[in-house]
């Protein structure tokens, strides 16, 4: 879906509306260009 940054909302969370589908959701956190965090459901 692309790549968001906290300081461009106003309370820092970053909301994402995806219309259902089956199958895996991913989401990675970066420091930059360094993958820190990922998670998977």
């Amino acid at each position: 879906m692309g790549h968001q940054s906290t300081a461009d909302f106003t309370n820092h969370t970053i909301i994402w509306n995806l219309p259902y589908k089956p199958g895996k959701l991913s989401a990675k956190g970066y420091n930059g260009d360094e993958e820190v965090a990922s998670y998977e459901v």
